[in-house]
């Protein structure tokens, strides 16, 4: 990890505090590290810092830091910043895929996985010969409670009936 931030998230705290959505700030080399500032000790000397936008709100930062004390550069720091905001967009791009895929191949209620993905892995398991098991099940009296208790209760029961076979099988 860099000298200047390693894993301290006060470090990551302030380093975030220097920019706000569509900013960027540069750090150059000064005479004395300001109060606050001594995680930037360790040999850096310059340090550009981009905030990484999605929809209005800051979601990451992009740092750019020089061992050698270098004069801010206007064509730099525009050049990191168009960086930023690629990165953040195929970030934000890459995180909506995620959930996309996600909702594709689970259901909504209990998280478990629909039936396209168990078609999917079972042919995968199949195709390369891997043991594979299927249990089906049927609650019953499930129909009772939907009508004595509304569908919100057996919505409830449902999840918690997956809940716990998540817990017993791997």
């Amino acid at each position: 990890a860099p000298p200047y931030v390693g894993s301290d998230q006060e470090a990551i705290a302030v380093l975030g505090g220097w920019v706000w959505a569509g900013t960027s700030s540069y750090f150059p080399d000064g005479e004395d590290v300001p109060p606050g500032y001594e995680f930037l000790a360790g040999g850096i000397h310059a340090l550009a810092v981009q905030p990484l936008v999605v929809a209005g709100e800051v979601t990451g930062l992009l740092l750019a830091a020089d061992t050698r004390p270098v004069a801010h550069d206007p064509a730099l720091t525009s050049a990191l910043e168009l960086l930023a905001s690629q990165t953040a967009a195929t970030l934000a791009m890459a995180s909506t895929m995620q959930r996309l895929s996600h909702q594709a191949n689970h259901d909504s209620l209990t998280g478990l996985h629909n039936r396209r993905a168990l078609v999917d892995a079972l042919e995968a398991d199949l195709a390369i010969g891997a043991p594979s098991a299927m249990v089906l099940m049927d609650l019953d009296g499930f129909k009772a409670v939907n009508d004595q208790h509304g569908h919100a209760a057996g919505d409830a029961l449902l999840a918690q009936v997956a809940l716990r076979l998540c817990g017993l099988v791997p």
